[in-house]
């Protein structure tokens, strides 16, 4: 197996990308999965968005961390434990934009994509190996194209975790190398230090944070063709 991890967004081709973006779009969708939604539809504006709005989707995302006018939902995956939002979104379909995330999906052009977050990593590990492909291409989603190390660190820990399921050596690239070792010596502690969380509490998105930082909480794994149309694993 062939690993390759990119630390921001690129626009490459690839047969099987999965994208990291745990501050917070990846997150979210995990979550919106969780509280029923039937699909997820990812784009990179938010005009875009307010077109499927118009066809009526939900949209849910931010920009610069906050709710967008005119949007049904937040970029919060906390928002949607309140029993009012469940029964909004239970069964409905849901567009969503958001300031990295959305982008990052966007910029790959894969066969199969695959949302990754710490949440779900053991599911997302699991998935693969089922898939066992000879190439992986992992993409973190950064924060402005710059590197987020909440990515990188989940981008290791997918990596380790590889290594140690699959029953033949892994081929990595350097940036494979480096998120393994950023996951090894950090803890998730360190993680509440990072720019990008600093940035989410300063604007009172604490508990996002102790959500997004909790790792094998979900079993979803969304997956996606090159249409960014996404359903869980169980529907694909």
């Amino acid at each position: 197996m062939r690993i390759e991890t990119y630390f921001i967004p690129v626009p490459i081709e690839t047969r099987i990308a999965v994208i990291i973006d745990v501050l917070r779009a990846t997150s979210m969708a995990c979550a919106l999965f969780e509280a029923g939604i039937s699909e997820l539809v990812m784009v990179p504006t938010v005009e875009e968005a307010l077109e499927w709005k118009k066809k009526g989707y939900l949209a849910a995302g931010e920009r610069g961390a906050l709710k967008i006018k005119g949007f049904d939902l937040d970029n919060s995956p906390t928002e949607l434990t309140k029993q009012e939002v469940l029964s909004k979104v239970r069964g409905r379909s849901v567009v969503m934009t958001t300031t990295n995330g959305t982008r990052a999906v966007n910029e790959a052009k894969a066969s199969l994509k695959i949302l990754a977050c710490l949440n779900n990593l053991p599911s997302v590990v699991k998935h693969l190996k089922a898939l066992n492909p000879k190439k992986i291409s992992i993409i973190c989603a950064g924060t402005q194209m710059r590197i987020s190390m909440e990515d990188v660190y989940c981008a290791g820990l997918l990596v380790n975790t590889l290594r140690d399921e699959i029953t033949f050596k892994a081929d990595m690239d350097d940036a494979s190398h480096l998120a393994m070792l950023v996951a090894r010596h950090l803890t998730l502690k360190d993680l509440k230090e990072t720019e990008h969380a600093k940035r989410l509490a300063s604007k009172g998105f604490e508990a996002d944070l102790t959500h997004a930082f909790r790792v094998g909480t979900s079993s979803v794994v969304p997956l996606a063709d090159r249409a960014n149309v996404f359903h869980t694993s169980s529907k694909m």
